[in-house]
C-alpha cells in the first residue's frame, strides 16, 4: 500500500473537512479540492493533510497554527508518507526545503509537485533567484504542469533534466456540471435575460481590456463576467452592457446554461490560463471562444471544439462571437463536440490517476 499525503497549503488544511460537508451540499465542485482522493485504490491511500480540531483549539489563533502546521506538522510527516504531492508551487518550493537535509532524505517521502504560475513568473527573477529555485527543483522526484509548452521551459530556465519533467492536463469533474443539477438564477439577472456572451474569471492572463473593447464594439449584445474580485466588481467599464457579477456553483450551472457562448481572452501565458472556464464551458456543452496560447491547443480543436483566435486581436473575437450568435445550429455542434472530446480526458480523476502511476514509477513498483 503507499501512502501518499496531499498538501494544499493553510486554507485548505484548515477547512478541509468544511469542504467534505460543502461537497454534500452540492456547494463546491469536486469531492476534495482537485480531486486527489479519486486515486484512492486497494494500492494507494490518498489523505489530505489538515489541521484536526484538537489542534485547532491548541494552537488557537492563524500565526500558531501556520507556525504548526509548516514547522512541525508537516516535517513529521514527510517520515509517514511514501510520496508528498502538492499543487502550489510555494508548497511544492517549501517541501523541498524541508527535504534538504541529506542524512534524513532517503527516509522523507517522495514529491511531485505541480506548477502552475512559476514558468510565466520567472521572466521576472533575478539570476540569483532562479540559481536558488532551480536546487530546490532538482530536489523534487517529479514535476508536472498544464502545458506541454512549459517543458522546454523549464529545461532553458531552470536546468532540468527532462526525466524529472512531465505534462500532465488538468481535469475537472464534469458531474457538477450538468443542467440536471440544481441550478440558481444569480440575483443581479433579469429574469428574462438569455442568449447573453459569457466571460469567467479575472485571474492577472485574463484580458479584460480585450474584453471591454469587444463590449463596446457590440451594443447589441450583453455581457457578463463572473468574477469573485472586488477589483473587478468595482470597476468602471466602457460600456453599459457589460456586467459584472459573482456567483456560486449552483449560479455558475445557470449562468452557462442559458449563454450563446463561452469567451475567454487571454494575455500570453505559458500554463494554459482559462483551462478551468474551458473545461466548465464544454462540461455544459457551451461553444468557446479562446485565445491562441501556448498549450491551448491540447485542449481546443480549432474549429471543432471551439475556436482559437489570435492573441489580443479584437476583430477576430468579435467575428467569432458573431459566428456563435448569429448560426447556433454551429454553435450547438462545436458544444456538443467540446463535451465528446473532454468529458473523459481533461478530468479529475485521470488527473489523480496520473499522480498515482507516477508515484508508482519514482518508489519502483510494478
Amino acid at each position: 500500500m503507499v501512502k501518499v499525503g496531499v498538501f494544499l497549503g493553510y486554507d485548505v488544511s484548515l477547512n478541509i473537512d468544511k469542504w467534505k460537508e460543502e461537497y454534500k451540499q452540492n456547494k463546491v465542485n469536486d469531492t476534495l479540492p482537485y480531486g486527489y482522493d479519486r486515486a484512492n485504490s486497494r494500492d494507494i491511500n490518498v489523505e489530505y493533510i489538515k489541521l484536526d480540531q484538537i489542534e485547532k483549539k491548541i494552537f488557537f489563533n492563524e500565526y500558531l497554527q501556520r507556525a504548526y502546521l509548516y514547522l512541525i506538522k508537516l516535517p513529521i510527516l514527510l517520515f509517514k508518507y511514501d510520496v508528498i504531492w502538492t499543487h502550489y508551487d510555494r508548497d511544492g518550493l517549501f517541501i523541498s526545503k524541508l527535504r534538504n537535509i541529506p542524512l534524513l532524505r532517503k527516509f522523507m517521502a517522495k514529491q511531485i509537485a505541480n506548477f502552475v504560475w512559476l514558468i510565466d513568473l520567472s521572466k521576472d527573477y533575478s539570476y540569483s533567484k532562479i540559481k536558488n529555485i532551480s536546487k530546490l527543483l532538482n530536489r523534487i522526484d517529479k514535476i508536472v504542469y498544464h502545458s506541454p509548452s512549459e517543458t522546454q521551459k523549464f529545461i532553458d530556465i531552470f536546468k532540468l533534466n527532462a526525466k524529472k519533467l512531465k505534462c500532465v492536463h488538468f481535469g475537472i469533474n464534469f458531474n457538477a456540471y450538468s443542467d440536471k443539477k440544481l441550478m440558481i438564477k444569480p440575483k443581479l439577472l433579469r429574469k428574462d435575460l438569455k442568449d447573453y456572451v459569457l466571460s469567467v474569471g479575472t485571474d492577472v492572463h485574463r484580458d479584460i481590456e480585450l474584453l471591454d473593447k469587444l463590449a463596446y464594439n457590440m451594443q447589441d449584445k450583453t455581457f457578463i463576467l463572473c468574477s469573485c474580485n472586488p477589483k473587478y466588481l468595482n470597476k468602471n467599464y466602457k460600456s453599459d452592457n457589460l456586467k459584472v457579477i459573482s456567483a456560486n456553483l449552483c449560479e455558475m450551472r445557470y449562468l452557462y446554461k442559458y449563454c450563446s457562448c463561452v469567451i475567454i481572452p487571454l494575455k500570453y501565458n505559458n500554463h494554459v490560463s482559462g483551462c478551468t472556464t474551458l473545461l466548465e464551458a464544454a462540461a455544459m456543452k457551451k461553444p468557446v471562444v479562446i485565445s491562441d496560447i501556448p498549450g491551448i491547443r491540447d485542449y481546443v480543436l480549432n474549429n471543432k471544439t471551439g475556436i482559437i483566435t489570435p492573441i489580443g486581436d479584437v476583430n477576430s473575437f468579435e467575428n467569432a462571437i458573431l459566428k456563435l450568435v448569429n448560426d447556433k445550429n454551429y454553435a450547438q455542434i462545436l458544444g456538443n463536440n467540446a463535451y465528446k472530446y473532454t468529458n473523459n480526458r481533461f478530468t479529475t480523476e485521470n488527473w489523480a490517476l496520473e499522480h498515482a502511476k507516477i508515484s508508482k514509477d519514482i518508489l519502483n513498483i510494478k
